[in-house]
């Protein structure tokens, strides 16, 4: 997957050069004083430094059910999303081609906060969120490894105009486990009334409700927003008139996150049923 992400990025970054591309080289090595002596192209360099997972986007739920129709039903545990952070650096003779170089990277990087599916490779666009660009942001400062300006004496090297790349994958390691299928039943049981008819009353079955909600909004446009259900980890689309047609559900809460181009942007809860169900944004 990351061999694959590495191809992706080389060929957005060529596309996007003012320059002829067959003049720049596009390099994953580590930029050591030795290794940038030996330059004798114009090169772009992305040097992976830091691989993590990206806690913030990880569900309260971590497992979903899917039930099959021989009585089991199948377990799945939630992908991870994974943090690939590079260190981009541009490596010229003069430091005004550096810039530009730099400049044109940069540009096109922040005007696409996903990889564009046409550089995806096929396990890329069968992942179950967008491959996500954050370029120029940098996380809380705790070591070497967040510093920018302490990652070049860690490599060993002089310091050098770049900035942090972070690419936010999806990776599923884990096969479904096969189990019994559990049914559930709900009963209720009140006092006879003297004179007047039995309470008791039976139900085999939790009673499921068909709702939707709205999402109230004037800075986002709906074609950007997502809505992800946490407890089924299933992603439901907003219409163009802010309309969100939710799953049939058993009465309860339910956490929402509300996703804008593949980021969260909102966490909520909201119960089933409920008279108003509106995400304000």
């Amino acid at each position: 997957m990351i061999s694959d992400v590495d191809e992706a990025l080389r060929g957005l970054i060529l596309d996007s050069l003012t320059v002829s591309r067959q003049n720049v080289d596009i390099k994953y090595d580590l930029p050591s004083r030795d290794w940038a002596s030996r330059l004798n192209r114009p090169t772009i360099d992305l040097f992976l430094f830091d691989i993590r997972e990206n806690l913030r986007l990880r569900g309260a739920e971590q497992y979903r059910q899917v039930p099959r129709n021989d009585g089991t039903v199948e377990i799945h545990r939630n992908p991870i999303r994974i943090d690939l952070r590079y260190l981009l650096s541009a490596w010229t003779k003069d430091p005004e081609d550096e810039h530009l170089l730099l400049s044109d990277t940069l540009m096109t990087l922040l005007r696409n906060p996903t990889i564009p599916e046409k550089y995806c490779s096929d396990a890329m666009k069968k992942q179950q969120f967008p491959v996500v660009l954050d370029a120029a942001v940098y996380q809380p400062e705790h070591g070497p490894t967040e510093k920018i300006t302490e990652i070049w004496g860690v490599i060993g090297n002089d310091i050098h105009a770049g900035f942090i790349l972070t690419v936010t994958i999806t990776v599923d390691p884990f096969a479904p486990r096969i189990e019994r299928q559990v049914s559930t039943f709900e009963r209720m049981v009140g006092q006879s009334v003297p004179g007047g008819d039995s309470l008791v009353a039976e139900s085999d079955e939790v009673k499921k409700y068909d709702e939707g909600l709205m999402i109230s909004t004037k800075k986002y446009d709906p074609s950007t927003l997502t809505i992800v259900l946490v407890e089924r980890n299933e992603e439901l689309s907003v219409d163009e008139n802010y309309r969100v047609k939710l799953p049939t559900l058993p009465e309860g809460k339910y956490h929402l996150n509300v996703m804008y181009r593949g980021k969260i942007l909102k966490r909520q809860v909201i119960s089933i049923p409920a008279d108003d169900k509106t995400v304000v944004l």
